[in-house]
């Protein structure tokens, strides 16, 4: 039983990897992306609407497939 909880443990930390890296990664290229269009003094625009429905999406699925596996 506690082989199985460890192993759960397990799988749900590489299935929340991935979406956190992405998280992660997206945080930094918005970031990059806006203070470049600030020094450029770009008129815009600065929001994104793919980029967190994507992760949204991502990160449920990954709550959908750990439920999944219990």
């Amino acid at each position: 039983n506690r082989n199985n909880s460890s192993l759960a443990n397990q799988l749900y930390g590489i299935v929340l990897l991935p979406v956190a890296i992405a998280f992660m990664v997206y945080a930094m290229h918005q970031y990059g992306r806006r203070s470049q269009m600030i020094r450029r003094r770009a008129p815009g625009p600065y929001e994104d609407i793919i980029g967190p429905s994507v992760l949204a999406v991502a990160l449920m699925l990954s709550i959908v497939v750990q439920f999944s596996l219990k």
